[in-house]
């Protein structure tokens, strides 16, 4: 029995590059939307967007004020989004003759210390705008995204450390570094705001008036007749996303009882990096070891894990081969594909799995 649980409030890139609502319970196709090549089936925690108007952001419930020097005009549904609504706020900055922040403040909807990122979706009106994304956690201190902007959608993301005051975002065109330079007018376009507590930010989840959560993504499989429960092979292909690979240890499939004490769960871990597998029977640790690896962003990353008792086995894309010869096998039930009990998620796009009902050999 296969069970799959998808939340209609998340997002994915269509086949013609535009973000699509998900259907609930259907697992969708994920494409990049600059090239249209497809990267899998996309697999992500739980999240919740605070911002209350995401696709309007020149809705007042956005803002608490504007420019330190003069204030930018703001206008709805101006040009066409990266969902092909014609949604996107039109940012119009006046001229300026000196320095100073020439931007768009939203004051965040949360006072709760943690880690957070916000994001927001630009592109320039002519292009070659510069722009910042910017936070300040705690009235003071600002961390900060700049790109120029070109013609064509892009997504920016500033992560941060609450702190518990004052603290706000902007969207401007000009780095808070105390330059004096005059600045032309300039006219860009936003949409997609989204602010969500975590390190990294995850696809786009649509709000209107409320903030909405993303329920994890999960897709199980009941072990059953096909399962060789005293020896097997996986092999699994991922793609890492730019916005986790460093953040986070993505966990690609688990067999389980649905406990993390009889557990098989290999997991990437960041900090080695490495491709680990871990092996948990009775609530005793029986293996936790792993193949080194290279993360970058867009890697697609194919891993091998062999299972037996006293005979474990991993490799990471094309790595040596690592063993483990000590180790009993739980008492398993399910095949989770992109999590497990403990909570972790692969963050990133299944793009292939194999399994084999015998041990492979090493090589």
């Amino acid at each position: 029995t296969t069970t799959t649980t998808i939340s209609a409030n998340g997002t994915h890139v269509n086949s013609a590059g535009l973000i699509t609502q998900n259907t609930s319970n259907v697992w969708p196709l994920d494409y990049d939307p600059v090239t249209l090549q497809p990267l899998g089936r996309p697999i992500w925690e739980a999240r919740t967007n605070l911002f209350l108007q995401s696709a309007n952001l020149a809705n007042a419930a956005w803002s608490v004020g504007n420019a330190v020097v003069a204030a930018p005009t703001r206008t709805a549904n101006q040009a066409v989004a990266p969902d092909g609504t014609t949604t996107a706020a039109q940012i119009a900055f006046p001229a300026v003759s000196g320095g100073g922040a020439l931007s768009v403040v939203f004051q965040s909807p949360v006072q709760v210390p943690g880690a957070y990122s916000a994001s927001v979706y630009l592109r320039g009106s002519v292009g070659g705008e510069v722009v910042y994304l910017s936070a300040t956690p705690d009235g003071a201190t600002y961390n900060t995204t700049t790109a120029t902007l070109t013609t064509s959608w892009q997504r920016f993301t500033v992560a941060y450390t609450e702190a518990g005051t004052d603290f706000f975002i902007q969207i401007g065109v000009d780095l808070r570094d105390g330059a004096q330079t005059a600045k032309a007018a300039q006219t860009i376009f936003a949409w997609g705001g989204q602010l969500e507590a975590g390190a990294f930010s995850t696809p786009y989840i649509p709000t209107a008036g409320s903030a909405v959560t993303r329920a994890a993504d999960a897709c199980s499989i009941a072990l059953g007749s096909w399962f060789n429960a005293t020896e097997f092979t996986v092999v699994s292909e991922v793609m890492l996303s730019a916005a986790t690979i460093f953040t986070s240890n993505p966990v690609p499939w688990s067999i389980d009882d649905g406990t993390i004490n009889e557990t098989i769960t290999p997991y990437l871990f960041i900090g080695g990096p490495e491709s680990r597998l871990y092996v948990v029977d009775g609530g005793a640790v029986q293996a936790d070891f792993g193949a080194a690896f290279t993360p970058s962003p867009g890697l697609v990353l194919r891993n091998a894990y062999g299972v037996q008792a006293n005979n474990f086995a991993v490799s990471a894309a094309g790595s040596a081969v690592a063993t483990d010869v000590t180790g009993t096998l739980p008492a398993v039930t399910t095949l989770r594909i992109g999590s497990w009990p403990g909570g972790q998620h692969l963050n990133g796009w299944l793009r292939k799995l194999y399994y084999s009902p015998i041990r492979q050999p090493d090589g």
